[in-house]
């Protein structure tokens, strides 16, 4: 009888993807703020986003950019 590994190492070996946009709630985590105060930024057009069928994201180098400019 053989057994089969575990598919965990799989799951170790696969690459890392990094998200290109983030929706809103994780934007304000990343952020410290809240989903309302994002909601501002984005209505201000202090902070891109991208409209995805109803779901607003925001690039996360926007938000990077957002941060080094307001430091």
């Amino acid at each position: 009888m053989s057994r089969k590994k575990p598919a965990v190492q799989s799951v170790l070996q696969s690459p890392v993807v990094e998200s290109l946009a983030v929706p809103i709630l994780v934007a304000a985590q990343m952020l410290g703020g809240t989903v309302r105060s994002v909601r501002g930024l984005l209505w201000a057009k202090k902070l891109p986003y991208v409209k995805l069928g109803k779901k607003f994201v925001i690039p996360v180098d926007a938000l990077r950019a957002f941060v080094r400019r307001a430091a």
